[in-house]
């Protein structure tokens, strides 16, 4: 049957078609099915395009923060080294600033287990002569 219309469309130079509805409708199909497949490949393209670029934006990002720590380490150690070339007397100097804030520290420390001790006394008397504590 297909030889017989591509034949007699020849002879009547097109006047029959050459191919018939169902070769037609067959071709479509075949060319439709061609380019769905080239879509989704054009997808999946364009997600692991996609993927691989926000991956190169993150190895960015993260690059760039390790940048900025390293400059603050550097001015940290160059303000360190600066500090480092002290003079004796300035060493001195900030040993007794030390010492001081450790003296104070031991005797606000040593003030509130004092303050915790005289009540607890007081509370020790007051249940012996058997008045109502002060803190009631």
């Amino acid at each position: 049957m297909g030889i017989i219309r591509k034949t007699l469309s020849v002879a009547t130079l097109g006047v029959v078609n050459f191919r018939s509805k169902s070769e037609k409708l067959n071709q479509a199909e075949i060319e439709r099915d061609d380019a769905v497949t080239a879509r989704s490949n054009a997808d999946e393209r364009s997600e692991s395009l996609s993927r691989r670029a926000r991956r190169a934006e993150k190895r960015a990002e993260k690059a760039e923060l390790k940048e900025l720590q390293a400059t603050k380490k550097a001015k940290r150690e160059r303000r360190r080294a600066d500090h480092s070339a002290e003079t004796p007397v300035k060493k001195a100097a900030d040993e007794v600033v030390v010492t001081g804030r450790r003296a104070r520290r031991k005797a606000k420390k040593a003030m509130r287990s004092a303050k915790a001790e005289v009540e607890q006394v007081v509370d020790e008397v007051a249940d012996r002569v058997g008045l109502d504590s002060p803190a009631d």
